[in-house]
Order: C-alpha cells, then structure tokens, then sequence
C-alpha cells in the first residue's frame, strides 16, 4: 500500500509539477498573511513558518493528486485545473497589488470594505492605483518573474522523483507524518488552518466579512432594536446639526494654520469668535467603514480590536457593534426628528452603512437614488445636498431636530469633488517631491476650498434659529506627504495625516444666550485630546440626555471628561505631529 501510494504521488509530480508549482508559488501570500498574524504570538516563529509552508504543500499536492485521479478524463481534468489555477490567480494578483500600493494583503478589512462600497467608488479606485503605467510595468514584472520560479520549481520536484534512496522514502512518510499532526495542533491553537490557502482565506473572510456588516436584513434588525435605556431626557436643542466630512486632512486646512487659503470662510468664522476649534482630535480608523462602524454606537475601538483579526469566533456577540445601543433609536425615544441627508450612495455591494442609518432616522435622504457606472464629470458634488435641507427645512415644524449631513468631502479622484470654479490652487501653489504630487495635492487643497464653502452655506442655513453644528471628517487623507502616495491605507501602514481630523463647532446667537452654560463647557474644552468612537456620550452630554451606556468620562464637553486614555494608532499611542 505503502509503495503503491509513493508510486502515486511520483506520478502525479511528473504530470502535474508545473500545476503544483504554480498553486505553490500564487499561494505564498496567503503563507505571507499567516505570518504577519501569528509573528507576535509565539517565540517559535520559524517553526511555524516551515510547519505553514509545509501544509501549504500538503493541500496542493492533494489538489494535484484529486486531479490526477482524472487523468483518463482528459477535458474535465482540463476544467479543474483551469478553475484552481484562475482561482488561486486572481487572489494573488489582488494580494501582490495590495502589497505593492497598501503593504498588506486581503483580508477582512479589505472584504468589508468592498461589501459596503459602491459602483462608482469602485470605478474611481481603479482610476486612481490600477489603470497606472507603473503597475502595468510591476505586473509584467511579477508575472516574468513568476513564471521563472514556477521553472525552477517544478525542475526541483521533479529531480526529487530521481531519488530512490529507501532511506528517503521513511524521511518522506516521517515528515508528512510529522506535519499533518503539528499542522492541526499549531493550527486550532493560532489559526484556522483552511486560511493556509489563497482562496480558503478569501472565502473565509468573506463569509464572516458578510456576517459582520454584508448581511443587510440581519443587521438592519439587530440595529433597529438595539435600545438603551433613558436614565433623564433633558434636551431642549430645537436643531442639532452634525456635519460628516469625508478624508479632510485638517493639516491641509487654513483655520488650523496650513499655509494655503483653503478654509477661507471658516476661518473668518472662527476669527469672529463664530467657531470653536478643537486641536486634538483623531479618527479611529483609516477608512469609513471602520469609523462608521463605532461613530454612532456605543461600540468602541479599545473593545473592538478583536473584529481586524484573524478569529471572528473570538468576538463577545454584546461587542459587536450592531448589538450596541445607537444615537438614532435613543434621538427618537426622546421626539427627536432625525434626519439623514447624504451625498454618497447608499448602494454597495451589500448594502452600505450609509443606508442602514438612514434606515434608523425619521427622514432620509440620497442625492444619489440610482447607483450606476458614473463618468467622473458626473459625479453629484456636494452643494446637491443644500437644496435637499431646505426643503427639509421648510416642510419640518418638529420641536427639536436632529441632522445628519454626510458629504464626499475630499475623497479621492479629488477634481471630480469640486466645480471648476473652485480650480484656485495649481501645482506651483504646492511643495512636494514630484510633479505629480504637486498636481494632485493642489486638487486636494482645492477640493477643501470647496468643501470651506458648502459647511459654510450650511451654517448659514442655522444663523436665526436655535442651533449648533459639530463637523467632523469620519478620517483624514495623505496626500503626498511622506512618499509617493495619495489616499487613505490600512492602519498599520498609515501615518498622522489619515486620522488627524477636523472638530470644529459653530453656535447660533440664541444657542450661545439659551444653552451658555453649554457653549462654555465647549470653550473649555477645544484642547483636550479625542478620538471620534466617542461621539455619541459627547452628543447625549451636548443634548443633556443620559442612558444607560452613556458615560460623562467619554464626552469631550464634560468637566468629568477622562484625557488620560492611551489613543492607539497601529498598535502605539498616537502623540499629536504639531
């Protein structure tokens, strides 16, 4: 039986080695995404790499031993190969282009993402890091290189099947022996061994990428019945009004002292004692999704952590954060008409988180109702959404309301964020590196020029009314700053530039005369240090509500406010650039 199986398996390398070393070699970034998981759990680190690259063989030799069983079936072993070759191709070439512009490869974060993100968004992607020549020219690169190896390779294997050395037969059966058992030991205490292959890890990840935040219906009822209870409804704010800015830098923003014009009307604002600006204040994550998952909730990134790793299984269900109380569901428990008015699309590939807040609000909504391949000129700007609140305005007698204003802000293709006649700052304006980064970041400055004057055109919307309005970007941007690279990546390849964010805070004359004790406690409070997953204790303080889960040690208004909480950005606490 014993021979009859290494007979077997010599076969099978002889006939499919080019078909083994190629799964091998498309496999070796889903070894690379294991060892940056496990790297700081165990001393042992080169142990386990060999024991992973040693599985990783194992299941590509069974891959190639099941399709040899078809060998006198010669089209649909044809079929299969094709199918686990394209297969294992695709998650490489997604894996390879992620390291090359992101440093990382696929997984949750990029599957949760992708299954909130629309047409249009995923249009503009492509633009932007895709269609480039430099990765045209690295993926020749890497696919002649590929191709070499998987040569060198197969030659390997097959000058393996030339040694008949008894000795090496028992070294071989040990060996395998030995790694199939260490492999399922080592793998339900670290990880869950089906990741060790490309596409066990897209499927993985995205099946419980689905769960977390894909599956509308399911979470749509978790949300809508995740309720709090209220402690004292004190609220009296007839119009409290948050504006949710999109990747605004704020260190490319004139009212916190960048040296472009880019935030002129702000900044007269806050000259006249109009606007309070506070100094301090991070993003908890590096793109939307991540930040709107804890933004309106109770949830919190230092309770969160474990949802970014590898084991979903891990995760206390009460942490999750469609299970945790939200400002909306508590807003209407105290006649609060809530309000969601938004210029990004509530379509994405499973829905989007914009859609399932507004589902949550009294009113809602979308300057975009159709999700559609857009040409970029086409894109709705932001100033859609002013007649969108007027007529919201005008038809709307509620005691007390609450809005929220979701823009695309400065988001990435940032020319198509603004009209033309916001093209004030061009390439000589700027101070970079390269000529491209001189282009595109006077596209950004001129994208927030732009964004200055649509908050701007809000707030006059509030001036004779009773109102306040928080804005705050859900993440920053880089854009050129330390190296050849615009955009926003994941965390631990991120830098100040994407979660240093804008809080500015804008009070009517009767706000500041009928709430002062309000408008002071803000005053006092421009310095201390925040990060945005504790916007809602700060809203229910601003709206003298309190719950069950709210805590005055979390919102940055209240004397009681805690500033000793250690900010962690890519596992280190965050220390303010300036």
């Amino acid at each position: 039986m014993k021979e009859f199986f290494l007979k077997y398996i010599k076969e099978t390398i002889e006939q499919e080695g080019y078909f083994i070393a190629a799964l091998f070699l498309l496999n070796l970034t889903a070894i690379f995404n294991i060892v940056m998981i496990i790297i700081e759990k165990t001393p042992v680190i080169l142990t386990i790499i060999a024991i992973i690259l040693a599985n990783s063989l194992i299941v590509i030799f069974t891959i190639a031993i099941f399709i040899h069983l078809f060998n006198k079936i010669k089209f649909l072993k044809m079929l299969l190969k094709i199918f686990f070759l394209t297969a294992w191709t695709i998650i490489f070439l997604v894996d390879v282009f992620l390291l090359y512009k992101f440093r990382d490869v696929l997984r949750n974060t990029q599957a949760e993402i992708l299954m909130t993100t629309n047409l249009s968004s995923i249009e503009e992607f492509l633009k932007d890091y895709i269609f480039k020549f430099d990765t045209l020219i690295f993926a020749i690169v890497v696919i002649t290189i590929g191709l070499l190896i998987i040569k060198f390779f197969n030659d390997i294997l097959q000058r393996l099947t030339k040694v008949h050395s008894p000795l090496s037969k028992k070294i071989f059966v040990a060996l395998a022996t030995l790694i199939v058992t260490t492999n399922f030991i080592i793998g339900n205490k670290c990880m869950s061994f089906y990741i060790v292959t490309n596409v066990g890890r897209a499927i993985y990840y995205s099946y419980y990428s689905y769960e977390f935040i894909g599956n509308k219906e399911k979470i749509f009822y978790k949300v809508q019945n995740a309720h709090d209870e209220i402690i004292n409804d004190g609220s009296n704010i007839p119009y409290v009004i948050f504006i949710l800015g999109e990747s605004n830098d704020r260190n490319h923003m004139q009212i916190y002292n960048y040296d472009l014009p880019t935030t002129p009307l702000l900044k007269s604002r806050y000259n006249n004692g109009e606007i309070l600006r506070f100094n301090d204040v991070i993003a908890c994550g590096n793109n939307t999704t991540a930040v709107m998952l804890l933004l309106f909730n109770f949830a919190e990134k230092d309770t969160n952590k474990n949802v970014w790793l590898i084991n979903y299984n891990s995760i206390n269900e009460q942490d999750i954060w469609y299970n945790k109380p939200n400002l909306f569901n508590i807003l209407k428990e105290c006649n609060y008409h809530t309000a969601w008015l938004s210029n990004q699309s509530a379509f994405g590939t499973f829905g989007s988180l914009d859609e399932l807040y507004s589902k949550c609000c009294n009113e809602a909504k979308f300057t975009e109702t159709i999700d559609h391949n857009l040409y970029y000129e086409e894109r709705t700007k932001d100033e859609a959404l002013l007649p969108t609140l007027d007529e919201s305005l005008a038809k709307n007698f509620n005691e007390k309301n609450f809005y929220v204003l979701h823009l695309e802000g400065t988001h990435q293709q940032y020319d198509k964020r603004y009209p033309k006649t916001f093209s004030k700052f061009t390439a000589s304006d700027e101070n970079k590196n390269s000529e491209e980064g001189r282009i595109t970041t006077a596209k950004y400055d001129n994208a927030m020029l732009y964004n200055d004057y649509i908050v701007d055109e809000i707030i006059k919307r509030f001036i004779d009314k009773d109102a306040v309005i928080i804005y705050i970007s859900d993440h920053g941007e880089e854009v050129y700053d330390n190296r050849e690279f615009s955009g926003h990546s994941i965390e631990e390849e991120g830098n100040f530039h994407m979660i240093e964010i804008p809080m500015l805070v804008w009070a009517s004359s009767k706000f500041k005369i009928n709430h002062a004790e309000k408008w002071n406690a803000m005053k006092k409070s421009i310095d201390k240090p925040y990060m945005n997953d504790y916007m809602i204790h700060s809203l229910l303080d601003l709206m003298n509500i309190k719950t069950t889960s709210y805590d005055p040690s979390k919102s940055i208004f209240n004397d009681n406010f805690d500033e000793t909480r250690s900010r962690i950005y890519n596992g280190k606490i965050y220390t303010k650039s300036n």
